[in-house]
């Protein structure tokens, strides 16, 4: 559907697969070249999920680093394919329809917790992420869980709140730093073949989703009118994360891929447990478990 729209078609895959690699040693400035040449690359061979994939990254990068060296017309083509992508079915997006639908079915904590189960899988990860250069704010994910838990079971005190305020505006001002795109910040896995890049979380937006849910759960304790959009987006982040990795390091369809279907399972399993009313008990039995085994 997309094969009217590009006229160069002189660059193999292969090609700017290699720029890409060379542009993540050099600048963002390359690196936006090279996401966008390969997002639009992808998009004429049909492979959307990869195309979205490299699209989001160049404009990722558009909206948090200064003077990035893109033209009006390349920032408008690479917002433009992202709009048409979004009517295609991808993962991350009918995933998050399905969560979304189901969250229907739930009452505010509920989904709190589902939310919560999320960021408890992907806490080990993203704290060993906060041993890179400026990424120390990854390290407090530990304070963030248990706040909102002891938010949700009893409450917190005016000290508390201050500095669940100052820890919201700490991931704010990471989440727009050139540390967080940088894709030498990884951390190497044994279950994984190539490092995990810092960056791999932007497939779900899970920073600015992680912010959005925590300053709900402020809010909300503060009994402050806030807004119901993106309330369950950190639901998926796990997922998009996976997903981010997977289309970065290997060819082909990647839903079959065990770690993708067993985070699709967790969700589900999370929300059927949820739906449930399970004991507090139970809730904390989960989290242990979550916490302990993390994403892998």
């Amino acid at each position: 559907m997309f094969n009217s729209l590009f006229k160069n078609k002189g660059n193999s895959i292969e090609n700017l697969l290699e720029k890409v690699k060379t542009a993540e040693t050099q600048d963002f400035n390359h690196m936006f070249k090279a996401y966008y040449q390969l997002g639009k690359a992808y998009l004429e061979k049909g492979d959307n999920e990869r195309a979205m994939h490299y699209l989001s990254r160049a404009d990722s990068l558009t909206m948090s680093i200064d003077d990035i060296n893109a033209s009006d017309k390349e920032m408008d083509e690479v917002s433009d394919f992202i709009g048409q992508l979004e009517d295609e079915d991808l993962l991350h997006l009918r995933m998050l329809q399905e969560v979304e639908e189901k969250s229907e079915n739930l009452n505010y904590v509920q989904m709190s917790l589902w939310n919560l189960f999320t960021l408890c899988r992907l806490e080990k990860v993203l704290v060993a992420f906060g041993d890179n250069e400026d990424c120390e704010i990854l390290t407090k994910i530990p304070d963030c869980i248990d706040l909102v838990f002891k938010i949700l079971t009893e409450g917190i005190n005016e000290e508390e709140i201050e500095n669940a305020h100052e820890l919201l505006n700490d991931l704010y001002d990471f989440s727009d730093s050139e540390a967080f795109y940088a894709p030498q910040n990884t951390i190497s896995l044994p279950q994984l073949n190539e490092p995990l890049q810092l960056f791999d979380t932007t497939g779900s937006d899970a920073m600015n989703s992680l912010q959005i849910f925590i300053d709900h759960e402020i809010n909300n304790f503060l009994e402050t009118e806030t807004s119901d959009d993106f309330a369950v987006d950190f639901v998926v982040a796990a997922l998009g994360t996976l997903k981010s990795y997977y289309l970065r390091t290997q060819n082909g369809d990647i839903t079959s891929i065990p770690q993708i279907q067993k985070e699709i399972n967790n969700i589900r399993e999370d929300y059927e447990l949820l739906f449930n009313e399970p004991s507090l008990e139970d809730i904390e039995s989960k989290m242990k478990q979550y916490r302990e085994n993390g994403l892998f």
